[in-house]
């Protein structure tokens, strides 16, 4: 899924099996988001390895037009931006696996892709 921070789009993926929100180390740096201290120190990764959380931090995402005050732990041990079932069972949000969609904050669908290089469909196309 493409989300936006300020005038920046980056693809984040939606992962159920992810407990927590998580976002690369490199990528919090890169759009200068502040890094708290916070108690989390490590999650076990689905294969059982250790991830070291090196802080978090809290910003807005923008989704399809909506502003999401998302929480994202922060770790040098994953790639990219990850949207855990934290982020993906807040009210409003509602994921229509059957149809590859989601609608966030009560909004219009938004289609989803299986790659980031994937083509979205048009809207009712599905």
């Amino acid at each position: 899924m493409t989300v936006r921070f300020k005038k920046y789009r980056m693809s984040a993926l939606l992962d159920t099996g992810s407990d927590v929100t998580l976002v690369n180390r490199q990528v919090a740096r890169k759009y200068k988001w502040q890094v708290e201290p916070c108690e989390l120190q490590s999650i076990a990764a689905c294969n059982g390895e250790k991830l070291l959380i090196d802080g978090v931090t809290r910003t807005s995402l923008n989704c399809n037009g909506k502003e999401v005050a998302t929480t994202r732990y922060v770790s040098s041990d994953i790639g990219g931006v990850i949207l855990g079932i934290d982020w993906l069972t807040k009210p409003g949000n509602l994921w229509d696996f059957g149809k590859k969609r989601i609608t966030i904050a009560d909004g219009e669908w938004i289609y989803l892709r299986s790659h980031p290089t994937d083509r979205i469909p048009a809207a009712g196309s599905m």
